[in-house]
């Protein structure tokens, strides 16, 4: 299978970068996938070390040309495309996405259906990319939980972008769209237009949210799913409107229901201080401290679950409620070979060194120095619950320090996203089980070593729990 990959990017070596043939500029890695309608290869870059996607389609007169246009993170990021008229294929490289599909998603959570927090947040997305396409005038066509990624827990990526087309082109005809998702007139037709992907959207929001569906977005979705094109909205761009018209009126409620609780309490204060002796008045404040204080974590135990972050720690999100803090993601972090790092933790503190003998790192600033070579941050996570961390992804946030030239750990896939690093490594960490991971520290630079403390705020992040959070302080 890997030969025939590598056939694939020799037969397409004409597919020039300016100047240059493709094959100069990436290195084959493996065949991902090959079938009737194409291959699709993992390639790495010479320069950068990123990993992309190449893609040979069996078809010709796509839209990925147009697509490349579109400046919106919710669709891949496609950084090449050419046509071979002479044998019909389609080439195109795009940046390569790690993650599940939501219908495999929503498999691993044994379907059960999603909060109105999490559907607001992928709902708003996942319109937001398709009315990208739209304003375009482009017509998805295919939209599904299959053609949806979910990445680092919470972030969409719309796939399937052979199959858009513009919204009159000659190409947008016979294909009829993904069996239960397709709009009635696109299933009959085979035509489909701006409200079809409508229709798609909201389809494949039911199937994260439940047939039995009674939640704030239920109007919404009704509108979206109606059979009749005409009392749909007119396009992706009416119905992202719409969804934050409707997380905006969620808020305004909760700040109307704040200002009347506010409201009756100063007024029974003031009946109090009024109409009672000194004495009852003083008791009945001492009363409602009292209960306002002891009903403060019932409140806000909701807002940190639906939150999904926590310090060192993160429940479960399938549903199922850890019985004591022991069954529970933890995330620990250490320092080999420094006494004051030794132990495991989740803030940690880190001794270098004196930093006036480190090497001066100039072109970051004046009083910039990097980290000796052997510098290295280390990584424990346990997984002390009963189902896999699907996908994890380790985010690095530094403060005063800059982590763009240290090199990237082995067998990793590493992305710098300004100044935050994101690595990954496609294993999953087993229910029960423990991994170490390793961050090399060499050429990292601390930008004002006595003015502040640099920090590396480590993030975890997965496609089934909520992120947790760990911090390493480094001080002199």
């Amino acid at each position: 299978m890997a030969g025939k990959g590598r056939d694939a990017v020799q037969r397409n070596k004409a597919a020039n970068f300016p100047g240059d043939p493709v094959e100069n500029k990436f290195t084959l890695v493996q065949l991902l996938k090959s079938g009737e309608a194409g291959e699709m290869l993992l390639l790495k870059a010479h320069e950068t070390e990123d990993f992309y996607v190449s893609r040979h389609i069996q078809s010709l007169n796509l839209s990925f040309e147009k697509i490349a246009k579109i400046p919106n993170e919710v669709l891949p990021q496609i950084i090449y495309t050419s046509e071979d008229k002479a044998f019909g294929v389609t080439t195109v490289i795009e940046e390569y996405i790690t993650g599940l599909s939501l219908d495999l998603w929503m498999k691993n959570r044994d379907y059960d259906p999603v909060n109105d927090e999490m559907a607001g947040s992928l709902f708003l997305q996942l319109a937001d990319g398709v009315a990208s396409l739209h304003k375009a005038d482009l017509v998805h066509r295919a939209l599904s939980p299959a053609n949806v990624m979910l990445s680092g827990g919470r972030n969409i990526k719309v796939m399937g972008l052979s199959h858009v087309t513009p919204k009159m082109g000659p190409y947008n005809n016979g294909y009829k769209g993904m069996l239960g998702f397709a709009a009635p007139e696109q299933v009959l037709t085979g035509r489909a237009d701006y409200r079809s992907d409508v229709y798609s959207l909201g389809m494949t929001m039911l199937h994260l949210l439940g047939a039995g569906y009674n939640g704030k977005y239920k109007k919404i979705l009704k509108c979206c799913i109606a059979e009749n094109p005409s009392e749909r909205y007119s396009s992706a761009v009416a119905l992202k409107e719409a969804i934050k018209n409707c997380q905006s009126l969620s808020i305004s409620r909760l700040m109307s229901i704040l200002f009347l609780t506010y409201a009756v309490i100063m007024g029974s204060l003031f009946l109090i201080n009024h109409y009672c002796s000194p004495t009852t008045a003083l008791l009945a404040e001492q009363r409602l401290f009292h209960d306002t204080t002891a009903a403060k974590p019932a409140s806000e135990a909701p807002q940190q679950e639906a939150s999904g972050t926590s310090s060192g720690s993160g429940e479960a999100s399938g549903g199922e409620q850890a019985p004591n803090s022991e069954k529970k993601v933890s995330l620990l972090l250490s320092v080999p070979g420094d006494s004051a790092g030794t132990e495991k933790a989740v803030n940690l503190v880190v001794n270098p060194g004196n930093y006036r003998t480190f090497a001066k790192a100039p072109q970051y600033g004046p009083n910039a120095v990097q980290l000796p070579q052997s510098q290295k941050l280390v990584l424990t996570i346990k997984n002390n619950t009963k189902r896999d961390i699907m996908n994890p992804v380790f985010k690095f946030i530094p403060s005063y320090m800059n982590l763009s030239q240290i090199p990237n750990p082995p067998n990793t896939v590493v992305h710098h996203e300004g100044d935050i690093v994101k690595c990954q490594r496609d294993i999953n960490i087993a229910a029960g089980s423990s991994m170490t991971f390793v961050l090399p520290l060499a050429h990292a630079v601390l930008t004002e070593p006595f003015k502040a403390s640099p920090t590396i705020k480590v993030i975890l992040q997965s496609d089934n729990y909520p992120d947790v959070q760990a911090m390493a302080s480094f001080k002199f």
